[in-house]
């Protein structure tokens, strides 16, 4: 299914880099004014022209809601595009802007443009609880102030990074996210994962304070989960659902860095992909699992009972069939021993191939 949408997004993502190229003179913007029925994004008598696409001022409803030459800002609350709205486009689209606080809610049609900014210079939310949204480039939650994003249902997908900023929050309760490249928060930002699922193609970069938690769901990362390299308060706690990665920290010259804290409780687990000939440094092993689960730091529990690792086989990831990986769970989490793999028995050949990443 994943591999579909970024097929997909890899067709917008050339669309909108042609646009990105020629820039210059894509600068037509329009304003949400609900001059119309009050809350339709199709309704082009809800939009104002402020600049057209040779950034000269303008004024007056346009003929059409935006497309994708023309950027949108939303200034204020209740802005709908649902499943009578198919074929939705902008340039870049900002959710709260100095104009005052916005909010987009979208319950189904579909959505592409370059780049998203949810709380640009005033607060922004977006709830995303059906159709499909592509963005090209990025999408930004707290971009300049502070940005919720909620999801429940339909498809998100970015040709580039999915970021969470300081103060802002986003909240995944079903749905699939597909982030292009890395899946980034940074100072306080909180992520909250309770059903649906995440997956990125480059990395999970956990940075400054900020707190992920999974409930329910999972987040598969194709390259690695890190925190800071410096000593943060950074944290993951996995209750329930699972979270996978190819690496678990990464190597600086020779230093192995791992900070933050993954706590796992419940039925929750993490995995990262097991050590084999010719493998990354930083794929976490048996030995150093356990190792990191003794020293109580960047594994821990809430639970009476301990954390443990082993090997479990996954049946594919990144395209790749029956991949070894590292598993850290409760004790009492552990599967039966028909799906354990023990190591030596086979299957290490598989790890020979390493993923080319354009990123470090």
């Amino acid at each position: 299914m994943f591999k579909k949408i970024a097929n997909f997004t890899s067709v917008i993502f050339f669309f909108c880099l042609v646009s990105t190229l020629s820039r210059a003179q894509l600068l037509g913007l329009y304003e949400f004014d609900a001059g119309g029925d009050g809350s339709s994004w199709d309704d082009a008598a809800n939009w104002e022209q402020v600049f057209d696409h040779n950034g000269l001022p303008i004024s007056g409803n346009p003929a059409t809601p935006p497309d994708a030459v023309t950027s949108a800002d939303i200034p204020l609350a209740g802005v709908v595009i649902d499943s009578t709205m198919p074929g939705q486009t902008a340039l870049d689209v900002n959710i709260g802007t100095t104009g005052g606080a916005g909010t987009l809610n979208m319950g189904g049609g579909d959505l592409t443009i370059r780049d998203l900014f949810v709380g640009r210079d005033a607060a922004g939310s977006l709830d995303v609880s059906g159709g499909t949204l592509i963005a090209g480039d990025d999408i930004t939650v707290g971009d300049g102030s502070v940005g919720s994003m909620t999801m429940s249902n339909g498809a998100v997908s970015t040709g580039d990074d999915f970021n969470v900023n300081v103060d802002s929050s986003f909240t995944m309760t079903g749905g699939t996210l597909f982030v292009g490249d890395r899946l980034v928060t940074n100072d306080n930002a909180s992520l909250l994962v309770d059903g649906g699922e995440i997956i990125a193609d480059d990395d999970f970069f956990f940075f400054g304070s900020s707190q992920i938690t999974v409930d329910s769901g999972a987040m598969i990362v194709f390259d690695k989960l890190r925190f800071d390299d410096v000593l943060t308060t950074g944290k993951l706690t996995i209750n329930s659902g699972f979270v996978r990665s190819q690496e678990f920290g990464f190597v600086d010259e020779l230093n192995y860095i791992m900070n933050g804290t993954v706590e796992i409780n419940g039925d929750g687990f993490y995995q990262s992909e097991a050590p084999g000939p010719g493998s990354l440094a930083s794929q976490l092993s048996i030995a150093a699992a356990k190792a990191l689960i003794a020293d109580g730091i960047f594994f821990t529990s809430e639970a009476l009972m301990k954390l443990d690792a082993f090997a479990v086989v996954v049946p594919e990831f990144d395209g790749r069939t029956d991949v070894v990986f590292t598993q850290v769970s409760l004790v009492s989490a552990v599967p039966e021993p028909a799906s354990l793999l023990l190591l030596g028995l086979g299957g290490l050949g598989l790890l020979l191939r390493k993923r080319t990443m354009g990123h470090p």
